[in-house]
């Protein structure tokens, strides 16, 4: 039989979880275009097609509507949970470090499933549009940054007024690292979530960031990062991070149980580029890719 924990215990747990979730645990937030509506299980996002204005028509002729394309997609929601059990004979002994530390997993247990969630959409979307740049056989450069982004210019035919994000694991973060212009960028993005959870950059109207690299797809050496736009990827909370802590006898332990309802759906493939590049490949400075090419 379940007896449940003191008020107080339960709220600074739930508090304390909470808040490394939303610091730390959960890249992604914010990098979507949140929905229209929540109804029960089911999420709405609206999309609007682009317009043509005509010539105004006078002597009373009747006006020509532009007929813009608009679309509801829906998504449906989907419960995650985090779950730890804390011997009662362990709990008086654990000091708050040690508590914290399983605050800490709890979150980013949930933190990394929403933001699986996020590159399972992003990797739907372009098997929907095969939009890609790179290859699997060569070390991540410029270039295939500036074909991504030509790219998605051409693809959404509108480019200022857009959020622009690309997320890159450590090989070709470190390797674009070796270019100037990507190196000496400015951050223009304070107001972004992820900005205090990890390494960022600003450069030709997209931010970059810095993602674990068993968040992003990889076969054998071939290694999948993205470039989107927020309108790309639908995100949808139903609730905040909630949970309870619970007294299981026949288990002599504290049960701390932790879930959240959420939703992601890419409603816009043509705004998603899968950028390829070799995984492995050796982090060359540019001083030396610039002998190499010089040498006859």
């Amino acid at each position: 039989m379940a007896q449940q924990a003191d008020v107080w215990y339960e709220t600074q747990w739930l508090q304390n979880t909470l808040l490394t979730y939303q610091s730390e645990g959960f890249l992604s937030r914010g990098l979507g275009l949140a929905p229209v509506s929540v109804q029960a299980q089911t999420v709405k996002w609206r999309l609007a097609g682009a317009g043509t204005a005509t010539d105004l028509q006078r002597g009373a002729q009747e006006v020509v509507p532009m007929n813009a394309a608009r679309s509801i997609i829906t998504g449906t929601m989907g419960a995650k949970q985090a779950a730890e059990y804390i011997d009662a004979v362990d709990v008086n002994r654990m000091g708050a470090n040690e508590r914290d530390v399983v605050n800490r997993t709890c979150a980013m247990a949930l933190g990394r499933a929403v933001d699986t969630l996020f590159v399972a959409q992003l990797t739907a979307a372009v098997a929907a549009s095969s939009q890609s740049a790179g290859s699997s056989s060569t070390a991540m450069g410029l270039g295939d940054i500036l074909a991504a982004i030509a790219g998605l210019q051409k693809a959404t035919k509108r480019w200022q007024g857009y959020r622009v994000f690309c997320a890159l694991s450590s090989n070709p973060w470190n390797q674009l690292l070796t270019f100037p212009e990507f190196s000496n960028s400015c951050w223009v993005g304070t107001d972004l979530p992820f900005a205090k959870m990890t390494d960022r950059r600003s450069w030709n109207g997209v931010y970059f960031m810095l993602w674990p690299d068993d968040l992003l797809p990889l076969t054998t050496t071939d290694r999948t990062c993205y470039m989107w736009t927020q309108e790309a990827i639908g995100e949808a909370d139903a609730q905040t991070l909630t949970g309870a802590v619970s007294w299981e006898n026949t288990r002599t332990a504290w049960l701390h149980n932790m879930w959240l309802d959420t939703c992601r759906k890419y409603l816009q493939p043509e705004g998603v580029y899968a950028i390829h590049c070799k995984d492995d490949a050796t982090i060359t400075p540019l001083s030396k890719q610039l002998v190499d090419a010089l040498a006859p």
